[in-house]
């Protein structure tokens, strides 16, 4: 049994919508598409024997799309996503906790139905690469993270191959996290994370003297404005099996550690197609693109 994907503001009684309700300081970003299975956040901490990585329940965040153009919320969709099918990712990617810092490799999972009905459902421990200054120059694999020198616009990549069959380079980015880190990145246990908004306190950069609590309606540093820059699905598996036995890093192992439940080992499901060229542009899912629909409610410590 695992946590996953719940609404910022719930009903305390589940039987009785009209009871009064309850809101977490923390999100989860989109609802995940209705046909597809709920992300089991924490499964891939499990497998790869990282429970610690289980407990920071409030830095997965879903990214969903339905097929029309649509987002998980039934938005339009600020930029068109192609392909324009049925489609989940999720991502281990808080920035409240100092875990990013220190941890490189952080859960991920995907989901998707293509318009002949073709299934697609894979996990995998991303590789989010070396610690790196967001102000350093580069374009090697890497967590590049907010510093004094840039607050915001934090990205990590999650590229990956699932044993040669479906594949992504895709860079996850939030636009306003919750702290930044002062020090040398290569020394990541000496690293110190500063709250954002102690630094830089209101909307618009204004100086502490207009500091606003998180929650307010202009506080921004609360790690809940994303984005998915050129996600490019393809699937290479037209010939290949539908379920292919994996490790937690998406590399192909013999069937049989799957068939024994051995922990550390995946089966991974893969629409049998070839499919390339699906890059998309963005998957904008900021302020601009939804609104309230991501604010978080008044007094919120900012837990994401």
């Amino acid at each position: 049994t695992y946590r996953t994907w719940h609404p910022i503001t719930v009903p305390i009684d589940p039987q009785n919508p009209e009871s009064e309700s309850c809101s977490f300081a923390h999100e989860h970003g989109d609802p995940p598409h209705p046909d597809a299975p709920l992300p089991p956040f924490g499964y891939l901490a499990y497998q790869a024997g990282k429970p610690e990585l289980i407990d920071v329940h409030a830095g997965y965040k879903v990214f969903s799309h339905r097929r029309g153009q649509s987002t998980g919320w039934g938005t339009e969709e600020q930029v068109p996503i192609n392909p324009d099918i049925d489609m989940v990712f999720w991502v281990h990617m808080g920035t409240g906790n100092k875990a990013r810092l220190t941890e490189r490799f952080h859960g991920a999972g995907f989901w998707a139905r293509d318009a002949a009905s073709n299934e697609t459902q894979v996990y995998y421990f991303a590789d989010t690469g070396t610690l790196r200054d967001r102000c350093e120059g580069g374009t090697s694999n890497a967590r590049r993270v907010a510093s004094d020198c840039d607050y915001g616009n934090e990205q990590w990549d999650f590229g990956v191959s699932i044993a040669g069959a479906w594949s992504t380079p895709v860079r996850v980015a939030v636009f306003n996290p919750m702290n930044h880190m002062r020090g040398d990145p290569t020394e990541p246990e000496s690293l110190d994370l500063i709250s954002t908004s102690e630094v830089i306190c209101g909307v618009n950069f204004f100086p502490c003297a207009y500091k606003l609590p998180f929650g307010h309606p202009n506080s921004i540093w609360l790690g809940n404005m994303r984005m998915l820059f050129t996600p490019d699905w393809q699937w290479t598996n037209r010939d290949g099996a539908g379920e292919i036995c994996t490790d937690v890093y998406g590399n192909k192992v013999d069937e049989s550690l799957c068939e024994s439940q051995a922990r550390g080992y995946i089966v991974q499901r893969v629409a049998r197609v070839n499919f390339f060229g699906g890059r998309s542009q963005v998957w904008d899912r900021s302020y601009n693109a939804l609104g309230d629909l991501i604010r978080l409610p008044v007094g919120a410590p900012g837990g994401n």
